[in-house]
């Protein structure tokens, strides 16, 4: 038995305890390595000694592998933040966001589903009137990459799965076209697509300075794929996710931001002809 099955076997479970309340103070006194002597009696009643150990010592152990596993899945999923904020910056915020969110799940696949919420909430210039341009890419770049891990694993209730659907071709009627079903339109502040880009090509990006920029990221045979867009695409594509069809879409372009059916019709080919190059639309069977 290794020394972190011990750590764990020595864990009691007295019948006055629920199991949700040693759980929760478990927790705490994992991730609060600073509060120790606020659960210094969680400690002494509910792990024992051994021989050679203490209870802390038991505690201690566990504790370091699970705030490393921790670490590790927040690294893995924000791999373009960590290197935005740097490798001493990034397990800062890390630490501090699994103190205010502890994992409430038996999964970790929801970890860090809170994460942009919480830079948002704690960024250092709330309560400045004029604020930073950082803390707003840095929160951008979080929910941009938390979509990423989202969108990879998402489960759309009757939809067919990947490997069964159709992919619209040119021949493709556009009354026989519809969007693949997962699929993010992406507004920012930033250039955060091309950040993520430059990141994953192995450059090293600097903080790009604000630049309304507009994306998409779509799943085909379950891989994704990231794509940019125009403003008049962005909006067109909001329009054809409510309206469910092109002939409706266009209709609305015209009374929601002023698109005449003249430049609809010069604009559509074009489009149309990029929206099935990134496999943007299935065909309906």
């Amino acid at each position: 038995m290794s020394t972190l099955q011990k750590s764990l076997a020595a864990l009691t479970q007295p019948e006055t305890t629920p199991l949700a309340d040693l759980q929760s103070q478990l927790q705490d006194s994992l991730l609060k390595p600073q509060q120790l002597a606020e659960h210094q009696y969680f400690i002494e009643q509910q792990i024992n000694h051994s021989v050679k150990m203490s209870a802390k010592a038991h505690l201690n152990i566990y504790q370091r592998s699970y705030l490393l596993r921790l670490h590790q899945c927040m690294a893995s999923q924000f791999p373009a933040l960590k290197h935005a904020l740097g490798d001493n910056l990034f397990p800062l915020f890390v630490t501090q966001y699994l103190q205010s969110y502890p994992s409430d799940s038996y999964t970790l696949n929801s970890l860090a589903d809170r994460f942009s919420k919480y830079l948002q909430n704690t960024r250092p210039d709330a309560d400045q009137e004029i604020k930073e341009d950082w803390p707003d890419f840095m929160i951008e770049l979080t929910a941009f990459e938390n979509s990423l891990s989202r969108l990879f694993d998402l489960d759309v209730p009757d939809t067919p799965p990947d490997e069964q659907q159709v992919k619209a071709t040119l021949n493709t009627p556009d009354e026989d076209i519809q969007l693949v079903p997962v699929l993010q339109l992406f507004e920012h502040q930033f250039s955060i697509a091309d950040y993520y880009r430059a990141y994953n090509d192995n450059l090293t990006p600097d903080l790009p300075l604000p630049q309304q920029s507009y994306s998409m990221i779509l799943r085909r045979d379950y891989r994704l794929g990231l794509f940019d867009l125009n403003q008049a695409q962005f909006q067109f594509l909001q329009l054809l996710q409510k309206e469910k069809s092109i002939a409706q879409a266009k209709k609305m372009m015209a009374v929601s931001y002023g698109y005449t059916q003249q430049s609809m019709t010069t604009l559509w080919p074009c489009w149309r002809e990029y929206f099935l190059d990134t496999g943007l639309f299935n065909e309906v069977s």
